[in-house]
């Protein structure tokens, strides 16, 4: 009896600690955005290879410093700020590097698949963020609304 319950402990404590981390790996996360960018843009040469995984590295250390830093602030409101500002200085790391069609197929990339820290959760001019209920708030143009006449 007392062994199980020292594993029942120590498992509740293992689940509750990879459930505190977000249950994903920001690492992992980086990598696999760098194996994507290496894989589909072509004609990359053996020096824009090595300046690739280069930026890829730095931005994966940028990113967990970032995220820890925010995560001990308990400030979670930094991540609307910092995490784009750190994607868009990859980004322009990256457009010095690629020439012009090798970085639209990076965009493509980047931007596809749910990869990049919460790229695509808004669309084209929808500024807003999400609601109360927190879903997004769309823009509505004239022809979506109703006018009503007394």
């Amino acid at each position: 009896m007392k062994k199980s319950l020292i594993l029942f402990a120590f498992l509740t404590m293992v689940f509750t600690t990879h459930a505190q981390r977000g249950g994903f790996d920001r690492t992992e996360m980086v990598d696999r955005e760098k194996e994507m960018v290496l894989s589909k843009v072509k004609d990359l040469s053996a020096d824009q290879k090595l300046l690739l995984e280069g930026i890829y590295e730095e931005y994966g250390v940028t990113v967990g410093e970032t995220i820890d830093e925010i995560r001990k602030s308990r400030d979670f409101s930094q991540f609307r700020t910092k995490m784009p500002a750190l994607q868009k200085e990859k980004d322009l790391l990256v457009k010095d590097v690629l020439n012009a069609e090798q970085y639209v197929t990076y965009e493509e990339v980047v931007n596809s698949n749910g990869l990049g820290f919460g790229r695509g959760q808004r669309g084209e001019g929808n500024e807003q963020g999400p609601n109360q209920e927190g879903r997004p708030v769309r823009n509505r143009q004239e022809s979506d609304t109703t006018k009503i006449t007394q």
